[in-house]
């Protein structure tokens, strides 16, 4: 979403490469918090769409849209929210 600063290219940022942001209860972003995923939905999400084979591999990629870079958000703390 527009109004979310969620890109980042500097390596030293936690969360690089992409991006990252917490929303919480009230639905603002959460400063400071560092990627991680509570209920493996969103882990599980990223790479059904971002799969793919190694460069140096004849094997077929199967995600929706390979190599993509993905931007991250926690919008359902453990799986569920209001």
């Amino acid at each position: 979403h527009q109004d979310l600063d969620l890109y980042t290219e500097d390596a030293d940022d936690p969360t690089y490469p992409g991006g990252w942001v917490e929303i919480d209860a009230d639905g603002d972003p959460v400063e400071g918090s560092e990627p991680y995923d509570t209920h493996y939905h969103g882990t599980h999400v990223g790479g059904t769409v971002g799969a793919a084979a190694p460069a140096d591999d004849d094997t077929p990629a199967y995600g929706v849209a390979p190599n993509v870079d993905l931007q991250h958000g926690l919008v359902l703390p453990d799986g569920s929210g209001a």
